[in-house]
């Protein structure tokens, strides 16, 4: 995607945060168990598990909102990887 625009270059910016938190909301579910013993705050501990799922459905939404401009086979990659992420609750 190098040479991007400002434009693009800040749509790549906020797919990167929503990705970020994405993976992140996604691992405190995996590891739900494991953290609640050691009392560690987490995005299921604040704010349940079902609104956690909604939070990361969200951000998958957000994160591939500013990917649809892109060329599809340039920004398949990116979407492949969130895809990955959300496949990763469904085991």
């Amino acid at each position: 995607m190098g040479g991007g625009s400002d434009c693009e270059i800040e749509r790549l910016r906020r797919y990167g945060r929503s990705f970020g938190l994405l993976f992140q909301v996604v691992d405190d579910i995996l590891d739900v168990t494991k953290d609640l013993a050691s009392n560690k705050t987490t995005y299921p501990k604040l704010l349940g598990m079902e609104r956690s799922r909604e939070f990361v459905e969200e951000l998958l939404c957000d994160a591939k909102s500013h990917m649809k401009d892109f060329d599809p086979m340039k920004a398949a990659p990116f979407l492949q990887l969130l895809n990955y992420g959300k496949m990763l609750l469904s085991h």
